[in-house]
């Protein structure tokens, strides 16, 4: 509790990052300003805004949910351009000695922009799900699943599986 963070950026944007017509165009403004609340909860809030009119807010809240893990729920809106966007996104991750667990989703209205994101890119929805399983003395298991849908309808489906193990000859 009583612990805080904030962020706060202006500048211009980039647009077509890595490509030869990578130029400059419009200011930005943006702020964020998180709070630990109690041992078991943070608030957070934030705003950003361009020249051009485009502008945004999010708010979220973090919480400890005791014996299972950690949940967030977290909520945004758009505006700009005659129509009004929202966001909103929910999570839980539980970690413990030997498995560790997450699940996330996110749902976007087809208005809602976010900064810097070429319209067509931007995320509708997302999925993502995560859990590893320690092996005593053998190594670590871990799979993921991500869906991701974008305003262009594009949807990209992603399966990861891995294996860590840690050797040492000390």
């Amino acid at each position: 509790p009583g612990l805080s963070d904030f962020s706060f950026e202006a500048g211009s944007l980039r647009k077509n990052f890595g490509s030869e017509y990578d130029t400059y165009e419009g200011l930005f403004g943006s702020g964020s300003y998180r709070r630990g609340m109690t041992d078991r909860l943070t608030l957070e809030g934030g705003i950003n805004a361009l020249s051009s009119g485009l502008r945004g807010a999010l708010g979220s809240v973090s919480f400890a949910i005791p014996g299972l893990g950690t949940g967030s729920m977290a909520a945004a809106l758009s505006g700009g351009q005659g129509a009004v966007g929202h966001q909103y996104a929910a999570a839980f991750e539980r970690r413990s000695g030997k498995m560790s667990i997450a699940f996330r989703a996110e749902r976007a209205n087809e208005h809602y922009l976010q900064i810097g994101i070429d319209p067509a890119l931007q995320t509708r929805s997302l999925d993502a799900a995560f859990g590893s399983y320690r092996f005593d003395d053998i190594g670590s298991l871990g799979i993921s699943y991500t869906r991701q849908k974008r305003a262009s309808g594009t949807e990209t489906k992603l399966v990861g599986v891995s294996f860590s193990t840690q050797r040492s000859r000390i």
